[in-house]
């Protein structure tokens, strides 16, 4: 693959649009990097600017090259799997209370759950938490 892309009136017009005013992050960041590299803009370049790895660039540029535009957009749409902590907090939000496991609260909060999680051999922060939850389709403590 020499990386050297062309794009027709259309392509470019589609990823914009993705680029642009997609609800999916992922999906605008692999447009973003197939515009840019249409553009002339180098591997290093790209990864210093978008502050992305390698890998997502690699990915992102053999997909191009299989399918064009529906392939780098299908391929970053597919859901990334959870993550087994992620299955536990959902388990004890739905389960559990915080006084069930010995916190003086009624409701659950991402500090709350991210120790609870460091008990059970996860390290993992409570905005990591929130961002989890997040994904998932809880918007606020509220919803917990």
């Amino acid at each position: 693959m020499d990386g050297s892309i062309e794009l027709t009136a259309d392509q470019r017009k589609m990823l914009l649009k993705t680029y642009r005013s997609g609800t999916d992050s992922r999906t605008a960041r692999r447009a973003h990097i197939i515009l840019l590299r249409a553009a002339g803009w180098t591997w290093e370049r790209i990864r210093e600017a978008l502050f992305c790895s390698n890998d997502l660039i690699t990915d992102t540029l053999r997909a191009w090259a299989a399918g064009g535009v529906t392939a780098v957009v299908e391929q970053a749409s597919a859901a990334a799997p959870i993550p087994a902590w992620l299955l536990k907090v959902l388990n004890w939000v739905s389960r559990r209370t915080p006084r069930d496991v010995g916190f003086f609260r009624s409701r659950w909060s991402c500090a709350c759950l991210s120790l609870q999680l460091r008990e059970s051999g996860w390290r993992v922060s409570a905005e990591t938490v929130r961002r989890g939850l997040h994904r998932l389709g809880f918007n606020g403590v509220e919803q917990l």
